[in-house]
């Protein structure tokens, strides 16, 4: 990829090759992630029949990777697949990333810092393996997504206090996504996905 900017066109792009090849729902995460790939690595464009070869994995093709997790996300935040699916996109190691485009976010850096913060926890909470996010992974995430607001990003977590339970302080501080957090995600996930 050749920068940031690509990264919106080619996850819209990828995801008009999976609904033009109307595959199966338990198909199209397989088929988004392969996309993106092929896309990203300039090996095909929609709309022309790609030639696959051995050497191009597609990624998902694992059956612990294909979909079960952003399936399991979609159980956890009790919205569609097709939801979680128009939100995040399985990495290479097959955990949900978000995949929208900073301009899909709100438009004041510390509402855009609040939904990241609500999409990245509930993406690394969902599966039960990790009870508390490092406000750090949130802060790279803003950063990330350039709503990082050195001034302002600690009272903006603060701020959640509705939506997160926090343990430790200053650098050291944790989130965990409580019920109304959980619920503000779901929604947050909807809104985005329409």
């Amino acid at each position: 990829m050749s920068s940031s900017t690509d990264v919106p066109d080619i996850l819209r792009r990828a995801a008009r090759a999976v609904s033009d090849a109307e595959l199966p729902q338990d198909l199209r995460a397989v088929g988004f992630s392969a996309a993106v790939r092929l896309l990203a690595n300039g090996a095909f464009e929609v709309g022309v029949a790609p030639t696959l070869t051995a050497e191009l994995p597609l990624a998902g093709s694992n059956s612990s990777q294909g979909g079960g997790e952003l399936h399991a996300l979609s159980r956890y935040l009790g919205v569609t697949i097709q939801d979680v699916e128009s939100v995040f996109f399985l990495d290479d190691d097959g955990s949900p990333k978000i995949g929208l485009a900073r301009s899909r976010l709100g438009r004041s850096t510390a509402e855009a810092a609040r939904q990241l913060a609500l999409l990245g926890v509930a993406a690394r909470q969902y599966s039960g393996d990790e009870q508390f996010t490092s406000s750090s992974v949130i802060r790279d995430l803003c950063q990330d997504f350039g709503v990082f607001d050195v001034s302002n990003f600690a009272k903006t977590l603060l701020a959640m206090r509705g939506e997160f339970q926090f343990q430790g302080s200053g650098v050291s501080r944790r989130v965990r996504l409580i019920r109304p957090g959980i619920e503000q995600a779901a929604r947050l996930v909807q809104e985005l996905a329409a």
